[in-house]
């Protein structure tokens, strides 16, 4: 008898102690509603605000740490040791873009695809979703299975044989 209510009193603890956690995290998620909010409303009355980002530059095998400071449409970067620094950083800030890598399914399993070249972040999903209404018979290596995906203007090429 005397185990069962142990047992029984440890369940009550552990709801408890599950309660309080998700109480807390609503009233953090609350707190952040409200951040937020007075954020935006911060940002519509002053447009000037000057954000800074800090990132690695992927263009080279240096790895620079860059500094971007951001002022309305002005973009100022430093912290680079070549120009291609400067074009990767203004680039990630305004438009980042990705290559993307998936697989399309063929009549002997799947295959690995990916894009020419990259694209923009927000389009990523709507690729993939495009690469999986395709069903392929017969593709090799290098053969382009959507042209101009989703008016990218870039390609979306098969990476391995059948």
């Amino acid at each position: 008898m005397a185990i069962k209510q142990t047992k029984t009193t440890e369940k009550n603890q552990k709801t408890q102690t599950q309660k309080l956690k998700v109480e807390k995290s609503l009233s953090q998620r609350k707190e952040i509603k409200k951040v937020s909010a007075q954020s935006a409303k911060n940002n519509v009355t002053n447009k000037t605000t000057t954000q800074t980002r800090h990132m690695i530059c992927i263009m080279c095998p240096m790895g620079c740490s860059l500094t971007v400071k951001v002022d309305g449409e002005n973009v100022e970067v430093t912290g680079n040791g070549c120009n291609r620094g400067v074009v990767f950083a203004k680039e990630e800030v305004t438009c980042p873009k990705r290559i993307v890598t998936t697989s399309v399914k063929t009549e002997h399993g799947v295959r690995s695809c990916k894009t020419t070249a990259p694209i923009p972040k927000n389009l990523i999903f709507d690729c993939v979703k495009e690469v999986e209404k395709l069903r392929l018979k017969d593709v090799k290596y290098g053969d382009i299975i959507i042209k101009n995906v989703l008016g990218t203007g870039v390609d979306v090429v098969v990476t391995a044989n059948c």
